[in-house]
Parts: structure tokens; sequence; C-alpha cells
């Protein structure tokens, strides 16, 4: 528990660090979306008295000064997740949250298997296939999704999945068992392409592991007792070998909340990943300050919740 606490504490005080660096970096950087009104209008704003003060108390300016740093920061605090943010984080929590845990768990095993079946059948057929996957940009596998899956062109004819969107444009937003599973199936082939895309590097990964594992002299002796060589694999070796995937995955969690933006973007997906690319395309750096601390707070979250599974995995690290 005292371990926990210290971290929690850690954790506490890198947010407000990055709450603070959050709220400074956009106010030096050049431009703003009162900027970008102005641009469009052109001289229509020096031709109506008053315009230019209404654009930039409607849309926001650079706060001027110390002072003004001072007096803008509670009001900063205090409304960063704007409606916008809520509105597209359940998309993407949904959609590359399902896709990380789902490569996670699948990668894990096959490399699990692998490497403690180490030059056999499957061994020597998935590693090759998911470096062969993996060498396409995610674009270009989601591309070629769309136009073999979704469209029906090609061998495969017959659109299994939806091509664009989070969900049907006849149905309103609810609870309802229509609209939850018209979520569903939009998102299901961006899913399917973000596992494909990332498998690879979590079953090459468990697999070099695990065969490292295999040699330790605590696998011998396990083999000695006359262990089955599955309560092996699971309890012994792949219980050692988890751990360093289980640490990366919570850097992979944390991109959840940011989203796959080019998959999004493929997709016309309005997750916060396609939220963020707007945003920062149009200069609106009050929507994009509140985009990034969510993704800073899920990070942090997510590194918390790893270190706390990590003490019970492993434990060394409660006697350290």
């Amino acid at each position: 528990m005292r371990f926990l606490l210290q971290r929690l504490l850690f954790y506490v005080i890198a947010f407000w660090f990055a709450l603070t660096i959050n709220f400074l970096l956009p106010r030096v950087m050049p431009g703003s979306p009162a900027d970008t009104v102005l641009e469009q209008l052109g001289p229509q704003v020096q031709s109506t008295p008053g315009l230019y003060d209404q654009i930039v108390a409607e849309y926001g300016g650079h706060n001027q000064g110390v002072l003004d740093l001072l007096r803008a920061y509670p009001h900063y605090v205090g409304n960063m997740l704007t409606l916008h943010v809520r509105q597209t984080l359940p998309y993407s929590v949904f959609v590359v949250g399902t896709a990380v845990f789902l490569s996670f768990v699948i990668g894990t095993f096959l490399g699990m298997v692998c490497g403690w079946r180490r030059g056999r059948f499957l061994d020597n057929v998935l590693p090759p296939t998911t470096l062969f996957i993996q060498a396409f940009p995610p674009f270009v596998v989601a591309l070629l999704a769309i136009y073999f899956l979704a469209l029906g062109q090609g061998p495969l004819h017959g659109q299994w999945f939806p091509a664009s969107l989070a969900y049907d444009n006849q149905i309103s937003p609810s609870w309802s068992w229509t609209f939850v599973g018209s979520v569903i199936r939009h998102g299901e082939l961006p899913i399917l392409v973000l596992v494909v895309t990332t498998l690879g590097g979590w079953l090459l990964g468990m697999r070099n592991t695990m065969i490292s594992n295999v040699a330790e002299d605590y696998i011998t002796t396990a083999q000695a007792k006359g262990l089955s060589s599955r309560r092996i694999m699971f309890m012994y070796a792949g219980r050692n070998s988890i751990i360093p995937p289980i640490t990366a995955f919570a850097t992979q969690l944390a991109a959840v909340v940011g989203g796959a933006i080019v998959i999004e973007t493929v997709f016309s997906y309005p997750g916060v990943g396609l939220t963020m690319n707007n945003a920062a395309l149009g200069h609106d750096y009050p929507l994009l300050q509140a985009i990034l601390l969510v993704i800073s707070a899920c990070f942090l979250l997510a590194n918390f919740v790893m270190d706390s599974v990590y003490v019970f995995l492993d434990p060394r690290s409660r006697v350290t």
C-alpha cells in the first residue's frame, strides 16, 4: 500500500505538471481560432465596427501578460473538458480500446505458444506473416479493407462491413439497442484493421521473451517434477514472460483516447483522433488543449494501473 500511495502521489504531481504545460504551450504558439475567422472575413472586419472585438470574445484570442495568464488559469482548469471532447471520446475508447485489448490478448497468447513450441509449424508461419502485414502502413491496410470488405470489390463479393461513419445516418444517438448495434457494426472494420496492423508487435515480443525464459533452470526443474507442459507454459514461463508486454500495454492503452488518427480519418470515424486533427488544422487551440489533456490523464492512469498489476505479478517488486 505504501508503494501504491507513493506512485499515486507521483502521478498526481505529474498530472498537474501536464495540466500547466498544456495551458502554457498553446499561448506561445502563433495563431488562434479568432485569427482563422478574421482571415476568412478579410476586409469585412474593418468595415464593421466592433466586429473584431466580438470575434475575439467569441472564439478566443491569446492572453497577454502574467496577470492575464493568472486570471485565465482557474477558468482553464474548470472548463478543460469541453462538450465536443465528451461527444467524441466514447467512439475512440470503443474502437481503439477494443482493438488494443484484442491485439494484446491474441498476440500475447500466440507469442507464448510460438515461443514454447519454437521451430514448429506455428512458429514458422505466424511471425513471418505478421511481419509481412506490418510492413504495410496502416492507412494502406485500411484502404484495402474498405475496397475488398466494405465496397465488395475484387474476389470477395458483397459488402461485409460499413465503409465509414460511426453509425447509420438514419439513427439518432441514444442508449437504444438499435443505436448501440449500429455503433458496434460500424466499428467492426476499423477494429479489425487495427488488430491486424498491431498484432505482430505483441506476438514477436512475447515470443522472444518466452524463448529466453524457457531456457531458465526453473523450467527444467518444473519439468523434472513431472508437471504438465500446459501448466509450465502458462504458470511458469508464461507468467514471467508476460511482465514486459504488460509494461508496454500501459503506453498502448493510453493511445485509446488519442485514437488512431489515420484510421479515423480513412473511415471518417468521428473519434478523438479525427477531432484532434481537425482542431490542429483549424488552429482551435482550446479544443486541442482539451484533447491533449485527456490523453495525458489516460496515459498516467494506465501507467498507475500497470504499476499496481506489476506488484501482484512480480513478487520481487514488493521486496524492493
